[in-house]
């Protein structure tokens, strides 16, 4: 019990020296009872004594809470005063954010308006709000909003925030800002004076016109057109007799698109005729990606024409149209009616054989020179026996047949050679007089020396042999496909017009050094002209 007690007591003075009231009261008859319970006193009194501490201890704490709930009331009611300003500062500056929002709205970046004036200074504005020209101890001014790129505000300097207070000595402010400058002429230079920071500023201007601005705006913000990349054919040709030979194209290129091969020659590109490589390339130098080419080319007897896109690589290309015409083949000449063959003699059974009793003028018997009298022998070397068997070697021949014939002549033998027959009706001219002999042949010509290769001329001027003629004299100098001719006889050589100045006037048989690149080597080899 005792401990009990001393407890209570314990907390009573606790929760006095908790509370920071200074309430620490103990009367003098309470004390005189602690005495007599820390004595020993009786049971019932300390009984008693607790009671009356147990109320009194109550009564403080109910004390103790009221005034720790006052003072969190207190509080709270504080917080609650300073939320209820802070949300109303908030919805004021929310109102004032909106005013400046729907004020702002109407700034020079629109189109101007009809019968508006031309001159132009690039702000938008808003009357300056009372604090902030409390803040500048200004009375009117212009509160900036805007500043437009490139307008003459920008070139003055000014930004968004500053404080417009003064042009050229007017003083301004948001009402009577755009009529100043309305008075004032486009291209006029000015004096501006704005606030920024608390700082004066006064910079010059040069007011522009409004219309000339937007149009310049409208046109900067236009992009510029895309460059345009040249075209590119895609194939190597080769300049030859006859035209310009397809060597290789290369797949999705504006060629191959077109549908060239190695083989084709090139005649046409947009109706100039080519004839050399520079042709071609003067007319690629003229075309961009997406110009139309139109292409004639043949491929073997068949000519072809392509309408095609141009385009710069392996995209882009495209294929508008094809036109081929082959050439009709050849009828096939119906043989000719075969005529009989016609001698020319009459015919009578002779005790020698067949004896020629006469001869038809202009036959091929007259122009071999057969005469009346004339025995026949043979005819083709088929013996004549009789006039049936001559009938039967004349019906076997046709007319423009040759025959070899075999006579007697007055005892001699007579043996004629390709006597053509003609058919019956035909004339034949008489044999001719035996022709004067023909002077002596001259003596033969030099004939122009050749290298015998085909070679190309590259973009880059250089010579390439591309194919050597088998026999020629560059195979028999062993010239090789691949080399690059640099020199001939010690000249330089860029393009086929100097190899041809110097072999000109050179014959077959005449001796050339050409200096050639093979691989990464160079060397000289030695030709022997050969004939053309």
């Amino acid at each position: 019990m005792r401990i009990l007690m001393k407890g209570s007591v314990a907390f009573i003075i606790a929760a006095l020296i908790a509370s920071g009231t200074g309430r620490a009261r103990a009367d003098d008859a309470l004390k005189e009872d602690l005495k007599k319970l820390v004595e020993g006193g009786s049971k019932s009194t300390a009984e008693e004594i607790a009671k009356t501490l147990n109320a009194r201890a109550q009564g403080f704490i109910d004390e103790v809470v009221k005034i720790v709930d006052a003072r969190t009331a207190e509080r709270f009611s504080k917080l609650e005063n300073d939320l209820k300003a802070r949300d109303k500062r908030i919805g004021e500056l929310e109102a004032q954010l909106k005013a400046l929002t729907q004020k702002a709205a109407p700034t020079p970046a629109a189109a101007p308006a009809a019968g508006a004036s031309s001159t132009f200074l690039g702000v938008g504005h808003l009357d300056v709000p009372a604090e902030q020209k409390a803040k500048l101890k200004i009375e009117g001014g212009a509160l900036v909003t805007q500043v437009l790129e490139d307008s003459p505000a920008a070139t003055a300097g000014i930004q968004a925030n500053d404080v417009i207070v003064d042009i050229q000595g007017t003083p301004v402010n948001s009402a009577n800002l755009g009529q100043i400058v309305a008075g004032l002429k486009a291209d006029q230079e000015i004096n501006i004076t704005y606030l920024r920071d608390g700082n004066r500023i006064t910079k010059a201007a040069k007011l522009a016109d409004r219309e000339k601005y937007f149009a310049a705006r409208a046109a900067k913000s236009q992009p510029a057109p895309a460059k345009k990349e040249p075209v590119v054919l895609g194939v190597t040709v080769q300049e030859k007799e006859g035209g310009l030979l397809v060597e290789s194209t290369e797949e999705g290129f504006t060629g191959a698109v077109a549908g060239l091969k190695a083989g084709d020659r090139l005649t046409h590109l947009n109706g100039k005729e080519l004839k050399s490589l520079e042709d071609v390339q003067g007319e690629i130098k003229k075309l961009v990606e997406g110009d139309k080419l139109v292409l004639i080319y043949k491929r073997g007897e068949e000519v072809i024409t392509v309408s095609v896109l141009g385009a710069h690589g392996k995209e882009g290309s495209k294929l508008l149209a094809t036109e081929s015409q082959k050439p009709k083949p050849k009828e096939e000449a119906k043989p000719a009616e075969k005529k009989p063959g016609f001698l020319g003699v009459a015919v009578v059974q002779d005790m020698g054989g067949v004896l020629i009793e006469s001869v038809v003028d202009a036959t091929a018997a007259a122009a071999a020179g057969i005469k009346k009298g004339d025995i026949l022998k043979k005819v083709n070397g088929q013996e004549v026996k009789d006039v049936d068997s001559l009938k039967g070697a004349l019906e076997k021949l046709s007319a423009g047949d040759k025959v070899a014939i075999e006579l007697a002549r007055e005892g001699k033998a007579v043996e004629l050679k390709d006597v053509e027959l003609k058919a019956q009706g035909e004339k034949v001219a008489a044999a001719a007089a035996p022709a004067k002999p023909e002077p002596p042949a001259p003596p033969k010509a030099k004939q122009k020396g050749v290298l015998g290769i085909v070679a190309t001329q590259t973009l880059e001027n250089q010579i390439i042999v591309r194919t050597v003629s088998a026999g020629g004299a560059a195979e028999k100098a062993e010239l090789k496909v691949g080399d690059v001719i640099l020199k001939v006889n010690d000249k330089a050589v860029a393009n086929f017009d100097e190899l041809a100045k110097i072999l000109q006037p050179l014959f077959a048989g005449d001796k050339v050094t050409l200096r050639v690149r093979r691989g990464s080597d160079e060397k000289d080899i030695q030709v022997t002209l050969g004939e053309a």
